[in-house]
């Protein structure tokens, strides 16, 4: 049985043995983000399982036995979609919602260009135009691909799986991205205004005679608030449930002397925990919120 335990900035595997004596053996995974090592932990209690590694014998090095693995793997790809199953493999890492972007980047290459069953060889620079440079889609939209197929090109390239680099070419054509000079956030003079005529459409509704109390969206005020004053990405304060890391949870508030004072999120879409702080204005709703609650 293996865990995963933390010494100071970096995280260690202790496997645990009640057949050999109640054994303990702790060893450094040789990284920071919980997400990652978590994800090696996994991989060697299923090593263990399979009886490939003997964690309690003399010398035992956890990242050598994953470089090992991940070497022995096949690079042998005979079809363009095992190269991009073995490129998903190397990005477990990430986010769900990253790897989804990947998938369907590379799906739709795949399909347009009919090579499920094409050697990665056999892929050509005219292949990768077809997508990035086809009729009727945005300047943006070509960069998002660029950046998949690049970043799967360049896994196959490091494989040694293909020899040709097409991307520095196909680089040279593509359009500037035009700037968004939208602004990207309202101001909080904007925000008082929303959450007065929020205020303001509740009082109105609470006269009608089809009003009913238990409909109201509390939610509403806390969680703009949240993305305002703290923050949060989309799903770190709102669920999704295809997300395992989405929707803010009680776990996720620290108190101080009885005091809400911070918010503790997990790795999501990067691989950092953070703690975000509370301010007034954004406690004043919170608190509010949590007394309904």
């Amino acid at each position: 049985m293996a865990f995963l335990i933390k010494r100071g900035k970096y995280y260690y595997v202790n496997f645990y043995s009640e057949e050999l004596g109640k054994k303990n053996v702790r060893k450094s995974l040789g990284t920071r983000h919980k997400d990652v090592a978590q994800k090696m932990v996994t991989e060697l209690e299923k090593l263990e399982s399979l009886g490939k590694i003997n964690p309690f014998s003399k010398g035992f090095n956890p990242k050598k036995v994953l470089q090992r693995n991940t070497s022995d793997e096949s690079t042998d790809c005979n079809t363009v979609s095992e190269s991009i199953e073995l490129f998903y493999k190397s990005k477990n890492h990430l986010s769900p919602a990253t790897i989804g972007a990947y998938q369907r980047a590379l799906d739709h290459f795949v399909e347009l260009n009919e090579l499920s069953d094409v050697h990665p060889t056999n892929v050509l620079s005219y292949h990768f135009e077809n997508v990035i440079f086809k009729k009727g889609i945005t300047s943006a939209t070509r960069h998002y691909y660029f950046r998949h197929f690049r970043s799967w090109w360049k896994f196959l390239l490091k494989k040694k799986i293909v020899e040709k680099n097409y991307f520095p070419t196909i680089r040279q054509d593509l359009p500037r991205i035009r700037e968004n000079t939208r602004p990207k956030m309202i101001s909080e003079e904007e925000l008082g205004i929303l959450f007065k005529k929020f205020d303001e459409e509740l009082e109105r509704k609470k006269d009608l005679p089809e009003f009913d109390p238990n409909l109201v969206q509390h939610w509403f005020k806390p969680i703009v608030a949240l993305y305002f004053y703290g923050g949060l990405r989309k799903h770190e304060a709102a669920y999704d449930p295809e997300l395992s890391y989405s929707g803010l949870k009680g776990e996720n508030l620290t108190y101080e002397d009885g005091e809400l004072s911070y918010i503790s999120l997990p790795p999501t879409k990067g691989r950092k925990e953070r703690l975000i702080p509370i301010i007034k204005e954004l406690k004043k709703e919170l608190d509010a919120y949590l007394k309904i609650r």
